[in-house]
């Protein structure tokens, strides 16, 4: 499997960067498209914990098998799923998991977002997924509480 490597640098510089190239016509997105995430996550890859004496994994929405890539509304895919089980598991939104980001998932990340203290736009990506935590399972299946993804990437 391939991993996609994503070089990092500052908002500004970016900014700087995409003006220059742009002759000086910027469009602005959303605060998690200007962190990294350019990916469309299209599916779902299960995590084990780092440390494998853990039985455990948690469950992230990516795009082919990483999990920097982004969700907003009208994506319909099992990453969709995923991210609207663990808001309901871990910070009970009581969002329906149907695997389609509609209004009322865009509602409940905004809230998620908020509680979280970053920006409240909407749209899931890298931000968003190192803030949360996650609905995690046994390897029989069984539930076993939420935890970071830290510490399973």
């Amino acid at each position: 499997m391939k991993t996609l490597k994503f070089r990092t640098m500052s908002v500004p510089a970016a900014a700087a960067m995409a003006l220059v190239a742009s002759g000086g016509v910027m469009a602005v997105g959303s605060v998690e498209s200007a962190h990294a995430a350019t990916y469309q996550c299209t599916s779902s890859t299960n995590f084990w914990h780092n440390d494998s004496s853990v039985d455990k994994y948690i469950t992230l929405p990516t795009y082919r098998g990483n999990s920097s890539c982004e969700l907003r509304h009208g994506a319909a895919n099992s990453g969709v799923t995923v991210l609207q089980r663990a808001m309901t598991a871990c910070y009970a939104l009581g969002v329906k998991a149907d695997g389609s980001f509609g209004p009322a998932t865009e509602t409940a990340l905004k809230t998620l977002q908020s509680r979280l203290k970053i920006e409240p736009d909407g749209v899931y990506g890298p931000i968003t997924r190192s803030a949360m935590v996650w609905d995690a399972r046994t390897r029989a299946g069984a539930g076993a509480g939420c935890w970071k993804a830290v510490n399973y990437i």
